[in-house]
């Protein structure tokens, strides 16, 4: 249950979130008029804005739960989704993209980190390759999700529709929420000793193996 939240939420904020990043380029061609230069400073912005995340996100997750985290996060990128769509001034736009990159990093960085402290050591792998199956798949989901609608109703209308996603997808907060999976104990257990001593047995010089099975009273095999 707590890694199946960590994926449903991550799902649900790449599949809207994905639109700034499939149709920023039309944005910066058609609506603020830039070359390829302007293009790549926006894309700056966001990088600029993840990096300065760094530096505070660790002391604001010291103080705010995850959950109140992915919500203001959320609602800060749907409203750089707004500038995005309506904004026609160059400034404003890098501004606001300065903001989506913290917010981007804010949100994948609690999503990622979700889905390592959910689950045991031994299956950690796994967890992630869900993970970034989901997140990566999310990506060329809506990234095609959001062009055809920019196809078919324009590039400022598909934007507002994510936002307008994002925004609603945050009722999954109380279905999924994350702050009951943090203090969770996923350490082995060590109720029995994991090498239980057997004689060494030999058949002819060579070791064989040994088994050691554990048997489970029916009422208890849930437990």
């Amino acid at each position: 249950p707590a890694l199946r939240a960590v994926l449903v939420r991550t799902f649900a904020f790449v599949l809207f979130g994905s639109a700034l990043w499939a149709l920023l380029p039309l944005v910066a061609r058609d609506r603020l008029g830039t070359d390829a230069l302007g293009y790549g400073v926006l894309l700056g912005a966001i990088g600029v804005g993840a990096l300065s995340a760094t530096f505070v996100l660790p002391r604001i997750r010291q103080r705010v739960a995850p959950d109140p985290l992915i919500a203001t996060a959320t609602l800060a990128y749907a409203t750089v989704l707004l500038v995005v769509a309506w904004s026609e001034r160059y400034g404003v736009v890098l501004a606001a993209l300065f903001a989506a990159g913290a917010a981007w990093l804010a949100l994948l960085s609690t999503f990622q980190t979700g889905a390592q402290l959910t689950v045991p050591a031994w299956v950690r792998g796994r967890a992630l390759a869900a993970y970034l199956t989901l997140f990566f798949g999310g990506q060329a989901v809506g990234a095609t999700l959001w062009g055809g609608v920019a196809e078919l109703r324009g590039v400022p209308f598909a934007i507002v529709f994510a936002a307008a996603g994002l925004v609603l997808g945050l009722a999954l907060i109380r279905r999924y929420p994350f702050g009951r999976f943090e203090n969770l104990d996923l350490s082995a257990s060590r109720h029995w000793s994991p090498n239980p001593e057997v004689a060494p047995l030999t058949v002819q010089g060579h070791r064989i193996v040994v088994s050691v099975e554990y048997s489970i009273a029916s009422e208890d095999e849930e437990a």
